[in-house]
Formats: C-alpha cells, sequence, structure tokens
C-alpha cells in the first residue's frame, strides 16, 4: 500500500462509505444469485430455470437490497460524517495500475463514441469536413485501439522489476559511452 488517498470532507466521507457498503452487499447477494443460478442448471438440468427477465428482476432485488440495507445501517448509527476527517484510503500497486488501465481505456474510447453519436445524429457531418478535420475524424474513428497500445506500457512502469531493468539499462548505456569516450 504506497499511495494514500486523504478524505477530509464528512461529504466525501459519506460518498465513500454508501458507494462502498452498496456495492459490496449487492455484489455479495448477485453472486449468491449466479451461484443459485449455476446450481440450478448443472445439477437440476430438466427442472424449473430462471428467465432473462426473472435474473434482471432479480438483479434489481439485490441492488435494491443493498440499498435499502445501508439506509438501514445509517439510521441505526446516526453517524455525522466526523469520524471520517483523518480517514486514510491506502491504494496499492496494483489497485493504481488498473486505475490507469481503466482511465486510459476510457480515454482513447471518447473520442470514438463521441463521434460516433454525432454520426449518427447529423448525417450530413461527415460530407461536410475539409481536409483536416476529415484527418482528425478518422483519427478519432480509430482512437480505441490507442488504448492497446498504452497498457502494455501501463503494465511495465506499474512492475518494479522492469522499473529496475530499466534503470540497470541506462546505467550500462551511459557506462559503454564513457567508455568509448
Amino acid at each position: 500500500m504506497r499511495y494514500s488517498v486523504k478524505l477530509d470532507r464528512p461529504c466525501l466521507c459519506k460518498i465513500s462509505r454508501f458507494s462502498t457498503y452498496t456495492m459490496s452487499s449487492s455484489s455479495a447477494a448477485i453472486l449468491v444469485a449466479i451461484a443459485v443460478d449455476r446450481y440450478r442448471r448443472i445439477c437440476r438440468p430438466h427442472g424449473p430455470q430462471f428467465s432473462a427477465k426473472a435474473s434482471k428482476y432479480i438483479s434489481i432485488c439485490c441492488i435494491a437490497l443493498a440499498l435499502y440495507e445501508m439506509c438501514l445501517r445509517d439510521s441505526l448509527t446516526k453517524s455525522n460524517g466526523s469520524q471520517c476527517i483523518h480517514l486514510r484510503v491506502r491504494i496499492g500497486r496494483s489497485t493504481l495500475m488498473v486505475y490507469l488501465i481503466t482511465l486510459a481505456y476510457i480515454v482513447s474510447f471518447l473520442p470514438f463514441y463521441v463521434i460516433a453519436i454525432i454520426r449518427q445524429t447529423d448525417s450530413t457531418f461527415v460530407s461536410r469536413m475539409d481536409g483536416a478535420g476529415y484527418m482528425v475524424y478518422h483519427v478519432c474513428l480509430w482512437s480505441y485501439l490507442l488504448s492497446s497500445a498504452i497498457n502494455p506500457i501501463i503494465y511495465s512502469f506499474c512492475n518494479s522489476q522492469y522499473r529496475i531493468f530499466c534503470f540497470n539499462m541506462k546505467k550500462k548505456r551511459l557506462r559503454s559511452r564513457r567508455s568509448l569516450l
């Protein structure tokens, strides 16, 4: 746990706590529902199964149950948020790496998504472009592939062994250049 984030605002603390508890509780309930569905499909293949509609209702009920549980928990504890002033959230290296990869994906996909929406809403959008605009359009059209190129870089620089290897290679190159002079 190398990096930390300090939540010094009570509203941020409450939002963080609410989202953490709600997502954890709903995820646990949904995982139980998935386990029941898998059990039915594997152990009782000829028995009644969940339909797609029933699965959606079960998922919504799991999320509603988690929200209800969180509201009940908050009403029982009556916290004013002051306990969170010195809360320190630790962000591990793996969490940071996954966050950076997700951020890279969103940033690289966003231009494509915006262009796709504009193209669907305005049928003359592409035909009205000049040369430079058309080039930018094509760059945005293929921007989602940038994530695939960025991911190995993020993976490698978040890996301490790779950083040490690069540092040692740089030292070797500097030594070899100095010996040539």
